[in-house]
């Protein structure tokens, strides 16, 4: 029997699992035993090094820049992975320990698949791109998932109407997910852990 009901309003479903997912780790609640690993939420970051990458990670112990937590990770992944296919996103894919100073070796660069199927621009390469130009790519990354996402958003309504038209929904389907991915992505999240205390 309950005598007293305490709630939080969110503004989101979102903001809400992410308000319940720090409620159980912090109280274990008998009954509830999802969470109470104190498994995290995804975030993506963007690594701090002379050529940054996008990786999806539930700790915060790289260096670089936080975005995040996203409740559904399946749909960050998905997200992620779109924006690389349609190369919005044109950040290396590869886990390879190179810098400025300690370049990657010519052989090692030769035997990567992203390289010869041109999945990647090549940082590795000073052929393929210029530090310069690779910065500007990095700058483009953050800016996506600072929010300026509306004319992609436009473009992916725009392809998903045309292909519905042409009867290719399989295609428009793709469209429509990739919308709800980056809806998802942006939903505002007001609670902190200040909020919760």
């Amino acid at each position: 029997l309950a005598f007293k009901i305490d709630f939080i309003i969110c503004d989101s479903e979102r903001e809400a699992l992410i308000v319940e997912r720090k409620l159980i780790s912090e109280h274990s609640p008998f009954f509830n035993t999802l969470w109470k690993d104190s498994k995290t939420y995804p975030y993506i970051v963007i690594t701090k090094e002379d050529f940054p990458r996008i990786l999806i990670t539930r700790s915060r112990k790289l260096k670089g820049v936080y975005f995040g937590p996203y409740p559904k990770s399946d749909i960050t992944k998905k997200l992620v992975e779109k924006l690389w296919e349609l190369k919005i996103i044109n950040l290396r894919k590869c886990n390879y320990d190179f810098s400025i100073e300690k370049p990657l070796k010519e052989r090692v660069i030769n035997k990567c698949v992203y390289y010869h199927t041109g999945q990647c621009v090549s940082p590795c390469d000073s052929k393929k791109i210029s530090l310069e130009n690779y910065k500007k790519l990095v700058i483009n990354a953050k800016k996506f998932f600072q929010g300026e996402h509306y004319d992609l958003i436009e473009y992916f309504k725009e392809r998903m109407k045309e292909s519905s038209k042409n009867l290719n929904f399989e295609n428009a389907k793709i469209y429509r997910d990739a919308i709800k991915a980056i809806e998802h992505i942006y939903e505002r999240v007001s609670v902190n852990e200040r909020n919760l205390r």
